[in-house]
């Protein structure tokens, strides 16, 4: 595996890059394939596209997004088969890619990417330049990124907007692929060291700042007040959730830090779909991904944090009004059902 910047900027020197973040880029994609882009390549003369496909969801991510493109659109390029001409390019270069989440047909030179575990053996045998590490190393693709710039001696600028936009943009994909910070390793800390002392602190504040509302806060507080134990999973509902709320994610992302716990599920009733969604949470203790986990019902994520829905017309009969207290429970007992037949765990205990 390389982890030389010097080599890359050489095989990407005289060519057009095309830099590809995964499908449906996060935080992390966005902000490394900017860091790449501007932290990098600009400041050796090198030209860069970031080419992205798929959908930019989550508020967190709109704001991302809509921080680095307003003043500077032409950096980036929405993929669209039909317009999109590989022959413009003479390098192409995947950024936190995890895998090949790239749309088809698009053949890399390269890559970037703290998902080792994604990739298979000889996806690496035609690239010019590999950089893929595995996520018991190193947890952001931005982390690596900030890395390179420091290894090159690269030096931003406070007069330069993009300069202070690269720090804050690595900053905030480091945030957020850490889990604030909560599953990082030294190297990630050490990345953001490096570009903290630029970061625009007001713009990263607007970017990550966590949209709670009251009843969503009550929600996630009930939730860890009525958890479940089964070894070091921690397991609980908080009943019936607007779609976008998040209560579910909170729920899970505090159960995690609770005592004993390697692991959490957070679980919610979809409201209007009749689907149980399951939020995963795991620390770098843990065993297994939260994306195997997931994967239990049918899920898929990350490392350490991942998402399944479960379709709940099976109890139909129990989806009507004033029935939900009583289809939690159902849940519940489900869920726990299956994480002690995974685990071999016997024994729950209510927290």
């Amino acid at each position: 595996m390389d982890n030389n910047p010097k080599k890359l900027l050489k095989v990407s020197e005289g060519k057009k890059v095309a830099i590809f973040p995964h499908k449906d880029p996060d935080g992390d994609a966005l902000s490394a394939g900017f860091g790449l882009q501007n932290g990098i390549y600009r400041k050796n003369g090198i030209e860069s596209v970031i080419v992205h496909f798929g959908v930019i969801s989550t508020a967190e991510n709109q704001r991302l997004y809509s921080a680095l493109s307003k003043t500077h659109p032409n950096l980036f390029v929405a993929y669209d088969p039909n317009t999109f001409n590989p022959g413009d390019y003479g390098f192409f270069i995947g950024v936190d890619t995890a895998g090949n989440l790239l749309p088809e047909g698009i053949k890399l030179n390269g890559a970037i990417d703290h998902h080792g575990d994604a990739y298979k053996e000889g996806d690496f045998k035609e690239f010019e330049y590999c950089d893929v590490r595995k996520p018991s190393e190193i947890k952001s693709a931005s982390s690596i990124v900030a890395l390179y710039m420091k290894k090159l001696g690269i030096e931003l600028s406070v007069d330069d907007e993009l300069d202070i936009l690269v720090a804050t943009a690595l900053s905030v994909g480091i945030e957020m692929d850490t889990a604030r910070l909560i599953n990082r390793t030294s190297l990630d800390l050490e990345a953001l060291g490096f570009v903290e002392p630029m970061v625009d602190q007001s713009q990263r504040k607007r970017i990550l700042k966590v949209e709670k509302p009251k009843q969503v806060a009550l929600a996630e507080a009930e939730g860890v007040l009525n958890s479940t134990q089964v070894g070091s999973y921690v397991i609980s509902s908080v009943l019936r959730r607007p779609k976008n709320d998040r209560a579910i994610v909170y729920t899970a992302n505090s159960l995690l830090l609770m005592e004993g716990a390697s692991c959490s599920l957070g679980l919610g009733i979809l409201e209007d779909d009749d689907l149980l969604g399951i939020a995963v949470r795991t620390d770098d203790d843990h065993k297994l991904k939260a994306s195997d986990i997931a994967a239990w019902w049918g899920g898929q994520g990350k490392n350490y944090e991942a998402w399944a829905t479960v379709d709940l017309r099976f109890f139909k009969d129990l989806t009507g009004k004033g029935s939900d207290k009583k289809l939690e429970q159902l849940c519940m007992e489900a869920v726990v059902g299956r994480v002690k037949r995974e685990t071999g765990e016997r024994e729950s205990k209510d927290t």
